[in-house]
């Protein structure tokens, strides 16, 4: 083991068999007396670079499907939907106040759904117009 590169790749493969620690590889490195105190600390940190890359999660997420732009067209559409039948509820409730007394409930209710709606609506709506705007960049 002349160069750093020799090293590296020696000790990566001790390291990943179990055989020996940093710790261990340093002190290794530092009987030999090949390599400086700053080429000691730069095999040993990239053995630990490559051990921390080796250990980050693939990307199986499988709730990923949430963050695609095709739910939110879908959302748009389910929540225009139902905005329209909210407001189409509080027409009709409108129409049964003419007739007699509607309970106060039911009147929030309608509201409070159309309201929600709506809120998500201009919620998709934009992040499809983001979307659009940066693929168009």
């Amino acid at each position: 083991m002349e160069t750093l590169q020799e090293a590296i790749k020696h000790y990566s493969n001790l390291k990943k068999e179990g055989k020996i620690s940093i710790s261990e590889i340093r002190a290794e490195l530092k009987v030999e007396g090949k390599f400086s105190d700053a080429e000691i600390s730069k095999i040993c940190r990239t053995i630990s670079d490559k051990e921390l890359e080796s250990m980050q999660p693939a990307d199986n997420n499988p709730l990923a499907f949430l963050n695609s732009i095709w739910l939110s067209y879908i959302l748009l559409a389910v929540f225009l939907y139902l905005t329209y039948q909210s407001y189409i509820g509080i027409e009709d409730l409108n129409a049964k106040k003419e007739l007699g007394p509607v309970d106060p409930k039911i009147t929030a209710w309608r509201y409070a759904m159309l309201v929600g709606s709506l809120f998500f609506v201009v919620r998709n709506a934009i992040r499809i117009l983001k979307h659009i705007s940066k693929k168009g960049k």
